[in-house]
């Protein structure tokens, strides 16, 4: 499980409006992103 707040500039939480899904973005996301890859995680 991983948790994320809200930190700009590094951190940015954006919602679907259709899905509900959260999506987190920045520099700090793209990290997270690549750990999930590395690591295989979702």
């Amino acid at each position: 499980m991983v948790a994320a707040e809200l930190w700009p500039p590094h951190v940015y939480i954006e919602q679907s409006l259709s899905s509900g899904a959260l999506r987190v973005t920045g520099p700090m996301g793209q990290l997270i992103d690549i750990l999930a890859a590395s690591l295989n995680f979702t």
